[in-house]
This record gives C-alpha cells, structure tokens and sequence, in this order.
C-alpha cells in the first residue's frame, strides 16, 4: 500500500501577542492538528475566520516552521529526509489574497515564469510555459500576459495564481 502524498503529525504553532513574563500572552493558532491525505485525495478544511486554517496551509508548505510535530510528503519527513527545494517543487500554495501574493512589479507573464527560472528553466523556454499555463486558466497571453497585478480583476489575479502554482506540474 502506498503512503499517503501528504500527511500532518500533531502540528503546533502558536505566537507571541505580546506582554513578557507571566503576563505574556500566547495565540493557539493550530494546536494538535493531524492528518493524511491519499494520493487523487481532495481535502477541504473549512472553518470560522480566526481558526488557524491559513497558518496550518503555511505549515503544510513550510512557509512557516511548526513548532513541533512534522508534515510528509510521500513517506518522507520534509526537512530532514525531503530537502525543501525538492518539496516546494512538488507542493504550491495558493494564496487567499490574489493582489498581495503577485509582485505590482511584474507582469503577469513575468510572475508565471519567475519560479521555473529560479528552479534553472532557461528564461525562453519559462516564459513559453507561463503562455500556455495563463491559456490554461482562460487568460489570452496576449491580452493578459503583459499586464500587471492592479490592471486586473480579483478572479483574474487569482486565475494568475494558480497558474504560478500549476508551474512546477505539483
């Protein structure tokens, strides 16, 4: 049987909200939070605002460190058995906020390739594959392609999101 693609092990974090000594004041963000995933598995997490369920998705994809428990990806314990360049090539993340994850500094075919080419896909041949990956998510690369983070509408940004995300084939 195979392991599952994905699984979490008793993950914490909690933060600091200030204060110092006995009046220090702690945040539970995730506390105890376990699961496994299969592989062609979906798993939603649902939740009131203020649960933990974006802090759980950045310790999932390492984004944040746990402050204890572990996650695994195919059997293997990310960090000490599974470098994390070779996990962050594997798993992505798609942001809630579509504006503030984008750089206003890039296009939106300049934003698709920039993680294939800092994985070492030569430049042409990432920016052919951010055309077809915007094409994938409906956006014409010639009508969207060069256009920036605040010229497009909220679907839009998200739509270049995922197709950030569908860059490393996760």
């Amino acid at each position: 049987m195979k392991p599952p693609i994905l699984s979490a092990h008793n993950l914490v974090k909690h933060f600091n909200a200030g204060g110092f000594g006995a009046g220090r004041k702690v945040v539970r963000a995730v506390d105890d939070v376990s699961f496994e995933l299969a592989h062609g598995e979906t798993l939603g997490v649902v939740g009131e605002s203020g649960c933990g369920k974006s802090t759980t998705a950045r310790l999932l994809v390492q984004l944040l460190t746990p402050d204890s428990g572990a996650v695994r990806y195919d059997g293997k314990v990310v960090g000490p058995e599974m470098p994390l360049k070779a996990f962050r090539s594997k798993v992505q993340m798609v942001f809630q906020d579509s504006f503030a994850s984008l750089n206003p500094r890039m296009t939106m075919i300049d934003a698709v390739a920039f993680g294939p080419s800092v994985h070492g896909v030569p430049k042409a041949e990432a920016r052919r594959k951010a055309q077809t990956l915007l094409e994938r998510v409906g956006l014409d690369p010639a009508r969207f392609g060069g256009r920036y983070a605040h010229e497009l509408s909220g679907g839009q940004r998200q739509r270049v999101n995922i197709a950030r995300a569908l860059a490393f084939d996760p």
